[in-house]
């Protein structure tokens, strides 16, 4: 029998039929950051992942709110990629952009871009916490343990998955490293678990200019189907990375020194909103240039919080056998991998945008694309669905990707 995998900025958790009975390592010290190597963190880079994976989401939760981390749920995967084999460990390649990579290129990359992103400074902050809980009972191979302790500083503790104890453990641990932002991310634990692994990512940027509050007014924001909502929209003016095309505006909002930015894109009144998110591309991200242009922007003042279980997603992107019972393949990881599988895959986000700036937890990820010509002066009122990215500029890596189609949700 199987069990359940769960993610906490996502959690996975693996269960297999067969217990060993060896246990795994403590938790080990994280290395300090290094400085930031841009030409390693562009090579971690996915934008077709990371475009697929909102693109699912925000498909199937058509019409709401939604935040994700592309970022967080690769960092994850990315550890359960070491324990996999087989067809399952092919579609995870192809699905996440590994194929054609050993699993020391595909760590190394990921090592670089955590060191990397955690080295940004004081005013765009983020940090990075990895980890696993392993069932007891079962044994795992020292070889994958030690490559997700090396390469993504991933801390290790052996747990009685029968004790209630160990089911606030975890939680604590999520709490903590979320800045309290998300209490928990496991409802329960079953004694067939085998491992859930964890990426907890936080961010705190506040912006190079801020808002004024004072200028923060109560005004209407246009919902998908036609009405209208109250939503707080902060109000600026000045110089800003700017784009337009046919179809949509975008501009990019700088944190602290500019090593970070949140991205907006605004369809153009009138438009279907569902049909401008699904034209979104990493190619199109990719092509995009911004030009400084002066502006005034309005940008309402949100709160969002999200919680997915992502195993149906994954699946629709192509990763089917990880989850299939009888062709999961995850002989890497343990004597008895061949038995385990994932039950579940479940991210949890939060995202707090206002006058100063951006406080967010889990993980998000975005990848965008628009050609620019240069404008005279633009208006943009964000009065109406919107999606974002937060993205480290230097390697263009989205840390938060979100859609907000009702701001006072």
């Amino acid at each position: 029998m199987k069990k359940t995998l769960v993610l906490a900025a996502i959690i996975l958790l693996v269960a297999p039929v067969l217990a060993g009975c060896a246990s795994a390592s403590p938790p080990q010290p994280q290395p300090e950051a290094t400085g930031y190597d841009a030409e390693a963190v562009a090579a971690a880079r996915n934008t077709d992942f990371d475009m697929s994976f909102f693109h699912t989401v925000a498909a199937a939760d058509a019409g709401n709110n939604v935040v994700v981390s592309p970022l967080s749920l690769r960092l994850a995967l990315a550890m359960t990629y070491n324990g996999a084999s087989g067809t399952t460990k092919q579609q995870m390649a192809d699905v996440l952009g590994f194929a054609g990579l050993t699993d020391q290129q595909v760590n190394n990359r990921f090592n670089a871009l955590i060191e990397s992103l955690e080295g940004l400074g004081n005013q765009a902050q983020i940090d990075i916490a990895d980890s696993l809980w392993a069932n007891q009972d079962y044994q795992f191979y020292p070889e994958f343990i030690q490559a997700c302790q090396a390469s993504y500083e991933a801390e290790v503790a052996s747990l009685d998955f029968s004790d209630p104890i160990s089911l606030e453990t975890i939680n604590n641990w999520v709490k903590e490293n979320t800045k309290e932002r998300i209490d928990k991310i496991i409802d329960q634990l079953n004694p067939l678990d085998v491992l859930i692994l964890i990426n907890a990512l936080s961010f705190d940027g506040k912006w190079t200019e801020s808002f004024d509050p004072s200028l923060t007014q109560p005004r209407d924001f246009y919902l998908p189907g036609g009405s209208t909502t109250q939503a707080q929209m902060m109000s600026q003016s000045g110089y800003y990375n700017y784009y337009e095309s046919g179809g949509f505006q975008a501009v990019a909002l700088p944190y602290g020194d500019g090593k970070v930015s949140m991205y907006v894109f605004l369809p153009r009144e009138g438009s279907d909103y569902q049909s401008f998110l699904g034209t979104l591309t990493g190619a199109d991200w990719d092509a995009a240039n911004f030009s400084s242009s002066p502006g005034s922007i309005q940008l309402p003042r949100f709160t969002l919080k999200y919680d997915r279980t992502l195993n149906d997603d994954l699946k629709a992107m192509g990763m089917e056998s990880a989850f299939n019972l009888d062709a999961s393949d995850f002989s890497a990881m343990g004597p008895d991998g061949r038995d385990f599988f994932i039950s579940q895959v479940r991210q949890k986000d939060y995202i707090e945008v206002n006058e100063e700036g951006t406080k967010a937890a889990a993980a998000t990820s975005v990848t965008m694309h628009a050609t620019a010509a240069p404008v005279d002066h633009f208006y943009f009122n964000a009065d109406r669905p919107f999606f974002f990215a937060i993205v480290d500029n230097a390697s263009s890596t989205p840390l938060f990707l979100g859609s907000v189609t009702n701001p006072g949700q």
